[in-house]
């Protein structure tokens, strides 16, 4: 009797740890405004990134720079809708520094 009084108690507990684990997941994984930008493949001879957006804001604007001389080598505009991503390829250079800006935040990342 004891066995299965232990035994009962064990599944519960565990099926309230695991129903309290599902519930804090879930709430972590809820975006709400931000952006994100990486690269498509990090390891790939190319420039080439992504913008994941989940914010009402669509506009990003977008630079590449020289790491060499500082210089602007690419520039352009995106629109990415809320809870969407976009890559922009860039296939040349295969180095350099990516500026992204939406509204007032700028994002930098860079290849070398």
């Amino acid at each position: 009797m004891n066995q299965k009084l232990i035994l009962s108690f064990l599944i519960l507990f565990l099926l309230i740890s695991f129903s309290f684990l599902a519930y804090t997941e879930k709430k972590q994984h809820q975006i709400k405004n931000q952006w994100f930008l990486y690269f498509e493949n990090p390891t790939a001879d190319n420039l080439n990134f992504i913008i994941e957006n989940h914010t009402p804001n669509t506009d990003f604007s977008w630079k590449v720079i020289s790491e060499k001389d500082n210089h602007e080598i690419k520039q352009g505009k995106i629109t990415v809708l809320n809870n969407e991503k976009k890559v922009v390829n860039i296939e040349k250079p295969h180095q350099g520094i990516i500026k992204v800006k939406h509204s007032s935040n700028q994002k930098i990342i860079y290849k070398k």
